[in-house]
């Protein structure tokens, strides 16, 4: 994948730190390593110096995984920092003085105080500059093979979805109900996306409930939020079923969510300002009058990130483009009774999207 894919990545972030005057730029986010190098696991970072700093990729790791780092980071020298090596400041300092840096590119989100007060002890003869969004804004646009490996996680979260249908009865915990959520998704050869919402009855109200050892009964709303992750793409899928059969009251309240589920992906379409889709959603479950049941923003962009760019919400300022994924997930939540959301994760196209889930999402009662 590398040779096809990290190429014209890392060539887009020199175009931008050539753009803002940046000799080189050190890349701490481990989701951001991963997009620019291929690598798979944690505790390295990338430095990257700028085309007239001789465009040179190197990957910085201990020695516990040099060896992954070579067979999955074939576009970059491979620099171990740590005991014995030398730590990472003493390494940067190395770098930046071998490739003529005078002012450094970091991720002011994503280093902290402590490392950064490190490395500017060491770097005294360089600047360093925060960046901010250089590769999260590279990344808001899927390419191919980002979207192929979201199309296999959803696929897999769908399976998932039917195999707990079958389970879910009056008796069974929630927390039985996530192991078996979980076991299903090892079962796909995937790994879980983050940890699962799991609630049920009254504990539905949460809308980042955890399971618990609450028993599902009859007569309840159940909400399980879950995913795949496959190749460290993360699908995000929530479906709310009935245990039982619903009143005409319970019946009409998820219609509602439904409703405003479909009128956020009947929006949804590029060059669309994320803003105004949450604001036709919510505009819509508020004249249902449970508009101050609706507290979170609509969705969120996914992919390496269970949320990263863009952001549907009331103070975003995202666009949404061609090739961006969102999830679409209103939610009516009624403390003390019940708490109903209806999420899809979607393709962003030119007139409209696509939904990457087959589940299906009228109301199951089981």
């Amino acid at each position: 994948m590398q040779a096809i894919v990290i190429a014209p990545r890392l060539e887009a972030l020199r175009q931008r730190l050539a753009k803002e005057g940046f000799d080189a730029m050190l890349v701490v986010n481990e989701a951001n390593v991963s997009y620019l190098s291929g690598f798979t696991n944690r505790e390295s970072y990338l430095f990257l110096s700028g085309i007239k700093a001789g465009a040179a990729n190197v990957f910085i790791t201990d020695s516990r995984y040099a060896e992954q780092a070579k067979d999955e980071c074939p576009a970059y020298e491979v620099l171990l920092y740590r005991d014995p090596s030398p730590p990472l400041p003493r390494r940067l300092q190395e770098l930046c003085a071998a490739y003529g840096v005078g002012r450094l590119a970091f991720e002011a989100a994503h280093i902290g105080y402590a490392q950064h007060k490190e490395i500017s002890a060491a770097l005294t003869e360089v600047e360093l500059v925060p960046a901010e969004n250089f590769i999260e804004d590279l990344r808001i646009v899927k390419d191919a093979s980002e979207i192929a490996c979201l199309r296999k996680a959803c696929a897999g979260t769908d399976k998932v979805f039917a195999d707990i249908r079958a389970i879910i009865r009056p008796g069974l915990t929630e927390k039985e109900l996530e192991w078996a959520l979980l076991q299903s998704v090892h079962e796909q050869g995937c790994e879980p996306s983050f940890p699962f919402i799991v609630v049920s009855g009254v504990r539905g109200s949460l809308p980042h409930g955890m399971a618990g050892d609450k028993k599902l009964a009859a007569g309840e709303f159940l909400t399980v939020d879950f995913g795949c992750m496959y190749k460290g793409y993360r699908a995000d899928i929530t479906r709310t079923v009935f245990i039982g059969r619903p009143t005409d009251k319970q019946r009409r309240l998820y219609d509602i969510v439904l409703a405003a589920n479909k009128l956020g992906e009947k929006t949804v379409r590029a060059g669309v300002a994320a803003q105004a889709v949450d604001t036709a959603v919510r505009g819509y479950i508020a004249e249902q009058g449970y508009g101050e049941n609706f507290g979170h923003g609509l969705g969120h962009g996914l992919g390496l990130d269970i949320h990263e760019r863009p952001f549907m919400g009331r103070v975003s300022r995202d666009t949404l483009q061609e090739g961006c994924l969102v999830t679409v997930e209103p939610g009516i939540y009624l403390p003390g009774h019940c708490g109903i959301r209806v999420e899809d994760t979607v393709l962003v196209q030119k007139n409209g999207c696509e939904n990457l889930f087959s589940s299906p999402k009228e109301l199951i009662c089981l």
